[in-house]
Order: C-alpha cells, then structure tokens, then sequence
C-alpha cells in the first residue's frame, strides 16, 4: 500500500470535493427559490 498512497489520496481529495459541492448546490438552491417557485399566478393566493 505504500506505493498506493498518491491515488489514495487523489481518491479521497476526489470525494470530498464532490461533498463540499454537493453541500454548496443544496445550500444555494434552499437558499434562492427557483424560477418555478412562489412566482408563478397559480401560486399566489
């Protein structure tokens, strides 16, 4: 395994960046709501 440790780590740092990502994406659309939402006549009441 100590040969491995460059694609060991490659795979971890692959892994938590696709995290923060993901965090970051569900976080901006919780945060602004879409084109669809709260806009459209049907939804104001």
């Amino acid at each position: 395994m100590s040969d491995a440790w460059p694609e060991y780590v490659a795979g971890v740092l692959a892994l938590a960046t696709g995290a923060a990502a993901s965090a970051l994406v569900n976080a901006w659309r919780r945060r602004r709501p879409g084109p669809d939402e709260d806009l459209t006549p049907g939804n104001r009441e």
